[in-house]
């Protein structure tokens, strides 16, 4: 649809077709290049906005890398559990142990409650259960989480040890 006084000028005589479509031609640039220009608070908003868009990207990043790191320390613990675990555990011996506030127990052959006791092995929690791992194993799992490794209080034990050095209590005693 053209323009009402062009359309007039056309009739009349006044103009000519080459005219009107250079006429059109530059308002149609004029409008572009009204379009693209921008003003110096609306070219400090876009880089304002663009700063906050890398920040988020770089938070995001960030959240990621460190979801992949915890996978990859997750990963090298079940390794070290699957590969390092005692197998020949099973016994009728039960092994009471605290886990958090709940007291566990394992059914354990007589050579594993006597390396239990005298932490020779240790407790691992693996994927909701139990495992029994050696001392340098459970360390290397210990540097990289703390809270799968069940510790022994060897401390408080070495101190009533000592009060009660006197008084062996036998090895082949069951309560």
């Amino acid at each position: 649809m053209g323009n009402a006084f062009q359309d007039q000028f056309l009739k009349l005589g006044l103009t000519d077709q080459k005219k009107v479509k250079k006429l059109k031609h530059e308002q149609r640039k004029k409008n572009k290049t009204q379009q693209t220009e921008t003003t110096p608070a609306a070219k400090q908003q876009a880089a304002q906005l663009q700063a906050e868009r890398v920040e988020q990207d770089r938070l995001l990043n960030q959240q990621k890398q460190q979801q992949a790191q915890v996978k990859a320390i997750q990963a090298q613990i079940r390794q070290l559990i699957t590969q390092n675990r005692q197998t020949d555990t099973d016994g009728e011996l039960v092994y009471h142990f605290v886990d958090g506030k709940k007291v566990k127990q394992l059914y354990v052959s007589q050579k594993i409650l006597a390396q239990l006791s005298q932490d020779k092995l240790y407790i691992v929690k693996f994927d909701e259960q139990y495992a029994l791992v050696k001392p340098d194993i459970a360390e290397k799992i210990r540097t990289r989480d703390a809270n799968i490794v069940i510790q022994h209080n060897t401390e408080q034990n070495a101190e009533s040890e000592e009060m009660y050095a006197d008084y062996k209590i036998p090895d082949d005693l069951m309560w």
